[in-house]
């Protein structure tokens, strides 16, 4: 019923997910939703009710890439891990080991944070009810309503990042929890939002070739030069925005793609008006009288400091507030070289906390 699973070759899994009729693909999707894993044979029925099962696997991101089908990116099995780039940051041929009281005393402070969890009575069901505080509410809404339901990165990167909103709210609950409080608070949000944005940019670095990354910045400054305009002008029709706003220079493809990412944003930032007239009725896009606010881009990227640790993981590169910090390879040769760590986790992890 509980298991963790640490896979150094996350492409075994890949593979066993491509094989016909291989039902690892859809036990691991119930088992992030919840579901109990019941597999549909007639003899010798064996299924876990209530499954925790968390994953932590390595992978370089050719591998990635080459076995991530678009079937893996469009049926969920993708979006229900947490991809995060992973990378050395230091040479040191004589690693000094750690202290043994260093490591007694942080597995003491894990035993109690399990304790306040409930981790010793497992077998019940809500053991330990949590809520949000007024401030967190209203800023996770913000978030929820802006940055988590961005799609402005194209197709397949939006597909891999579907469930921000989830994961950001079970990493919430488990900062909470190393905090000893029942009650999110706004830094607990925050801190999530530090790994959520990690990880959207990771899934960006290995995902986005270049030639996607100047479409999407393309469709990306088509898109606010026409919110421009029509800020400007009130409404305008499509022939209008084609030749007025672009002087005939933009392709009416990018123009589209640019109408559609301004109307399927959250909140949408511009809407069409049909004025009836002789014939079919013309199309006006004018931008929405409303815009929802975004929340707060600052940010700390960490728990209190009574926890313990320094909050750095080690790696500066997981500091996802701290550009200055980071060591990001500039060059797709030095991405296929690295690792592609990625969890789907119930607890706490060594490199991320998610839920499965």
């Amino acid at each position: 019923k509980r298991l963790l699973v640490v896979e150094s070759e996350f492409a075994n899994i890949l593979h066993q997910s491509k094989r016909d009729g291989n039902t690892l693909s859809a036990a691991l999707r119930d088992a992030w939703d919840g579901t109990s894993i019941r597999p549909a044979v007639k003899t010798c029925r064996v299924w876990a009710s209530d499954p925790h099962i968390g994953i932590i696997g390595d992978v370089t991101p050719s591998e990635l890439r080459e076995l991530m089908h678009a079937r893996e990116l469009t049926n969920g099995f993708a979006n229900r891990f947490i991809f995060f780039w992973a990378e050395g940051d230091k040479v040191n041929p004589f690693p000094k080991p750690t202290h043994a009281s260093v490591i007694e005393g942080f597995a003491n402070r894990i035993a109690d944070v399990l304790l306040f969890a409930g981790a010793d009575r497992h077998v019940d069901s809500d053991t330990q009810r949590m809520e949000f505080s007024s401030e967190a509410a209203s800023t996770y809404a913000k978030l929820y309503r802006g940055e988590l339901r961005d799609r402005s990165a194209g197709e397949h990167v939006t597909a891999l990042l579907d469930r921000r909103a989830p994961v950001l709210m079970r990493l919430a609950m488990i900062f909470a929890l190393t905090d000893k409080t029942l009650t999110i608070e706004v830094q607990h949000i925050n801190a999530a939002l530090a790994w959520v944005r990690y990880w959207s940019d990771s899934v960006k670095f290995i995902f986005q070739s270049a030639l996607d990354e100047v479409a999407v910045a393309e469709v990306d400054a088509t898109a606010k030069e026409l919110l421009r305009f029509l800020k400007l002008n009130s409404k305008a029709s499509r022939t209008e925005i084609y030749k007025v706003c672009f002087q005939s220079h933009v392709s009416k493809d990018r123009i589209d793609r640019a109408i559609d990412e301004l109307l399927t944003a959250t909140p949408p930032l511009i809407e069409v008006e049909s004025v009836k007239g002789e014939g079919r009725p013309a199309k006006f896009y004018k931008p929405c009288a409303e815009k929802a606010e975004k929340a707060d881009y600052e940010h700390s990227c960490g728990l209190q400091p009574g926890f313990g640790v320094p909050w750095n993981m080690r790696n500066k590169a997981y500091s996802a507030n701290c550009a200055e910090q980071q060591n990001t390879p500039q060059t797709r040769m030095d991405t296929d070289s690295a690792l592609i760590t990625l969890n789907s986790d119930g607890d706490s992890a060594d490199v991320v906390e998610g839920s499965i």
